[in-house]
């Protein structure tokens, strides 16, 4: 299966990538059934048969659907096509954290604001450590 845009998985058709790791690629998305856009990661072709990452993304999936918060993406879909597997999670619009600090160039974000983010990430992170889980990523690209 080729990613491209303007391609068709499951009933998703894919808009644009949005992001390509060492893990996978994340791809930008509307649900042709819905009409909404929604957020895809796929596993990395190169390593899409191996056992261990195959486990490393659905522990990365089932930590997704466990927790229950409006601060954490809802786990829409968990699947796999032609041997990558791949899940579904809401759209956030607005970017990310580090979207919005690199738009405040020419004047600093108020206290007020920077203090509200603050508290939103604390509230979301109490979350996922409630659930028994620890995010390992947390950096201003992953915080929308």
């Amino acid at each position: 299966m080729i990613l491209e845009t303007g391609a068709t998985v499951s009933h998703y058709e894919l808009i644009s990538c949005i992001g390509r790791g060492a893990m996978g690629e994340v791809w930008l998305a509307e649900d042709i059934r819905l009409g909404n856009r929604v957020v895809i990661k796929f596993i990395a072709p190169g390593i899409s048969s191996e056992p261990e990452v195959r486990t490393r993304f659905l522990r990365e999936a089932k930590a997704i659907a466990t927790v229950k918060h409006p601060g954490i993406l809802s786990l829409l879909e968990f699947d796999e096509v032609d041997g990558r597997l791949f899940y579904v999670v809401d759209h956030m619009t607005g970017g990310s954290l580090r979207d919005q600090t690199e738009r405040a160039t020419s004047e600093p974000i108020p206290w007020p604001v920077v203090l509200e983010w603050g508290l939103q990430v604390a509230e979301a992170l109490e979350a996922v450590h409630a659930e028994g889980l620890l995010h390992r990523d947390i950096k201003p690209a992953n915080l929308l």
